[in-house]
């Protein structure tokens, strides 16, 4: 198979996934290609950094970040706009062989318009998700808002006056994701939510869990590690992270409370007055008020150095409220690390209670508290940790999962052909596919041709110059769908047909003219829409009238 897998940023917890998922493709033998806009990503194999190279993307970059910047509201979850996007000519040119594209995080890389011109250019969609973003319209954790239910009417996490745009997010989620797109969750939670939304409804929904290279994430890498770190032989070691705890999600309050709980337990508090106890921490963790000495490593970009700090702990604490199925968990697993956390996300889904950790009920700080110091005691058994990591998370495990969802996915023929957008390559070319009759009887219906598709297509004309448009064979008999033809095109299209909509595209004043006429006036080149017949005729007729082949775009 021949397979692109796309994400935003390289770095990062999704972008992490995805190269583990590009990792697990090649390890299995799949053809298998990563793109990506953000990030450094030198050392992976077979990578093909997106440059956008242009101020227009710039500006609009910043826009966005900015936009989360300016609303997030304190202790929310990071905020997405899915523009500004690629140009389709990306995936013309750098996309061109791939059959399938594996889509992660892709806010400001893949928009939903880029997701339906793929899918007409017969590319086959699976998006893995990692939070709740791709069925909300910019939110990436709801914080149990419920507006991705009836549209984000009125989000609660952006300003008043910026709610109109949250609201044009959803609609363009919701008229331009293709509906011929496979969803995978890494969770069960996450499946269940993506499958009952308003955006994502009706679309066929996997669950196939992360991966993790257990050949770095190494438990033999303890005893060196806590050396490295000067952990004495004796001190037991609770380990957090996260790239920044000031997520209400998070659950850096809960685990606080829970780790200032344990002075209180008999067994654990003679152990912390003789400094036995140490919090390791990576990312961004609040240092006030720590209740034992704390080792914080920051942020690294060295796996391997992550990867001792897992092997170091005794136990990992994941106390989030909102997840999917965190990494953390995963590589703390392959380094033998038992893992306690809330029942949130992917944590029940993951966690063997007691066998691989524990799961408590959300927001029970002293049960939590009262798992963290079993498991400090040795109540669960580093080895088993690590064999489940082995068998559930391994790298070949998840690429033979792809494999045969991929496989599957192309045994089966996509029965709607969905309408596709102008794609302009350094040359300047065009193609618009989708007939009709087709796009109108879609589940997009008019609304969605009436307000993306045509304005798209005149854009694409009016930046190439002055190109004429042809309209040919357009049986638009009906006068709603003939209105919004006059409205939206206007001046620059012309129709040569003889079908009945002749006289009502003239009475709702759209100019027709002969070819000979439009070939008098040419300055440019013609783009030729054929919807409901041959393109030949017309094509036959400009050659006939001296125009070149070159100067002519057939879109059908």
């Amino acid at each position: 198979m021949n397979i692109g897998v796309l994400t935003s940023n390289c770095l990062g917890g999704a972008g992490i996934a995805a190269r583990r998922i590009h990792g697990a493709l090649l390890s299995v033998g799949e053809g298998s290609w990563l793109y990506y806009k953000f990030g450094s990503g030198t050392d992976i194999f077979a990578s093909t950094q997106i440059d956008t190279d242009g101020v227009h993307f710039d500006l609009l970059d910043r826009y966005a970040y900015e936009f989360d910047r300016s609303n997030r509201p304190s202790g929310g979850a990071i905020l997405s706009l899915p523009y500004p996007p690629i140009d389709n000519h990306f995936i013309d040119i750098y996309m061109r062989e791939r059959e399938i594209l594996n889509m992660n995080w892709v806010s400001g890389l893949m928009s939903p318009e880029n997701m339906a011109y793929a899918v007409s250019q017969g590319k086959r969609l699976v998006w893995t998700l990692h939070d709740e973003n791709p069925f909300t319209a910019v939110c990436h954790y709801r914080d149990g808002c419920l507006g991705y239910m009836d549209g984000c009417q009125a989000c609660p996490q952006v300003a008043a006056e910026n709610r109109g745009l949250v609201r044009s997010m959803f609609d363009a989620k919701l008229k331009m994701y293709p509906k011929e797109m496979t969803i995978v969750a890494p969770s069960r939670w996450l499946a269940d939510e993506a499958a009952a939304s308003m955006l994502l409804s009706g679309r066929r929904v996997e669950v196939i869990p992360n991966a993790v290279n257990t050949a770095l994430f190494d438990p033999n890498l303890r005893v060196e590690a806590r050396r490295r770190l000067g952990i004495a032989e004796g001190d037991r070691v609770v380990l957090c992270g996260a790239v920044t705890f000031s997520e209400r999600r998070k659950g850096w309050d809960y685990l606080k409370t829970a780790l200032e709980s344990l002075h209180a337990i008999p067994a654990i508090g003679p152990l912390i007055a003789e400094d036995k106890i140490k919090l390791l921490s990576f990312g961004e963790v609040p240092e006030d008020g720590m209740p034992f000495p704390h080792i914080a490593l920051g942020s690294s970009d060295d796996a391997k150095y992550i990867a001792g700090a897992y092997a170091a702990a005794d136990v990992a604490v994941i106390p989030s409220l909102e997840d999917n199925l965190p990494n953390t968990m995963l590589e703390a697993l392959s380094c033998g690390t038992p893992v306690v956390g809330f029942a949130a996300g992917g944590m029940p889904d993951t966690i063997k209670d007691g066998v691989t950790g524990y799961v408590v009920e959300k927001k029970d700080v002293l049960s939590l508290a009262a798992r963290i110091a079993d498991t400090l005691l040795g109540a669960i058994d580093r080895g088993a940790c690590r064999a489940y990591a082995e068998e559930r998370f391994s790298y070949k495990r998840l690429g033979e999962a792809y494999r045969e969802l991929f496989s599957d996915i192309l045994k089966t023929p996509q029965h709607i052909k969905q309408f596709g957008f102008p794609s302009v390559s350094r040359e300047g070319r065009a193609v618009f596919s989708g007939p009709y009759e087709e796009i109108i009887d879609s589940q997009h219906l008019l609304s969605i041709y009436n307000k993306s598709t045509i304005p798209a297509l005149v854009s694409l004309i009016k930046r190439q110059g002055d190109i004429k448009v042809i309209m040919y064979g357009v049986q638009c008999a009906n006068i709603e769908k003939r209105q919004v033809l006059a409205e939206v095109i206007g001046g620059i299209a012309y129709y040569i047909d003889n079908d009945a909509s002749l006289q009502g595209a003239m009475e709702d004043g759209v100019e027709i003219k002969p070819p000979e006429a439009l070939l008098a006036e040419k300055r440019g080149g013609f783009v030729v829409l054929v919807w409901d017949a041959e393109p030949l005729p017309v094509v036959s007729e400009l050659v006939s009238l001296g125009v070149s082949e070159n100067d002519i775009i057939v879109c059908s």
